[in-house]
This record gives C-alpha cells, structure tokens and sequence, in this order.
C-alpha cells in the first residue's frame, strides 16, 4: 500500500498519508472512512480507496446512463465513458470496476443483456448515454 501511495502521490508515503489523490483532503477522507464504518458495520470491509470508487461509480450511473426503450448504446462506449468520469475525478484508472465487473454490474442494474449488432458490435439494448 505504501508503494501505491509513493506512485499516486509521488512522494514517499509518511505517516498519515493516504493513497488516494492529494485532491481528497482531510475532511473528504473522514467522509468516506464514515461510509466505510457503515460497511464494516454490515459486514463488508474495505479501503477508503475502494468506497471512493464505489461512490464515482454511483454519482456516473446517476448522470450519465438511463434507461430507453428505444435506444441502444456500444458497450465499449459506455465503459469508456466511466473510465473517463472516473480518470478526470481520481486522476487513475478504476481498480474494483474493470470493463468486466462494469459489464455485469450494467446488465444487473438495468436489466438487460449484451447484443451483438452488426453494425456497431456489442450493445447494451435498452440503455442511453446521457453526456
């Protein structure tokens, strides 16, 4: 963990550091080590890194994926999004959410299955990217 901290940050990891971006201060970190509790509480242990994703992911299914009968949009499109969202929030990749737990997660939530259109390839029918 130390070593992730040193390359996020780019300085050696001290006492009190996080590895998370230096843009979540203090007060953030203690927000999300409260939400953590709750999940420790449940039974669900994690890092704080790892409920910081959990709650980007959320606040991105939230503003940018809705449900439309007629609509479809490329699964490759929609993960890219998110990746971007999370790039520009964290300034690093997603650890817990790759393409393939992303997938799983969109077809769980929203109800639908992955098709293979001709044209575009594999799609998430039903589904619309709000930018």
């Amino acid at each position: 963990m130390a070593e992730q901290s040193r390359r996020i940050r780019g300085k050696p990891a001290g006492k009190g550091d996080h590895p998370l971006p230096e843009f979540i201060d203090k007060e953030s970190l203690d927000t999300l080590s409260r939400f953590g509790e709750k999940f420790r509480l449940a039974g669900i242990e994690g890092e704080p890194w790892e409920f910081h994703e959990l709650t980007v992911f959320n606040a991105f299914l939230e503003a940018h994926v809705r449900p439309n009968s007629t609509q479809s949009v490329q699964c490759m499109l929609l993960w890219s999004k998110w990746v971007r969202v999370f790039q520009r929030q964290t300034s690093g990749f997603p650890k817990l959410i790759r393409e393939k737990e992303f997938s799983a997660i969109i077809r769980d939530t929203f109800g639908v299955a992955i098709a293979n259109n001709d044209a575009q390839g594999k799609i998430f029918p039903g589904i619309k990217f709000v930018p």
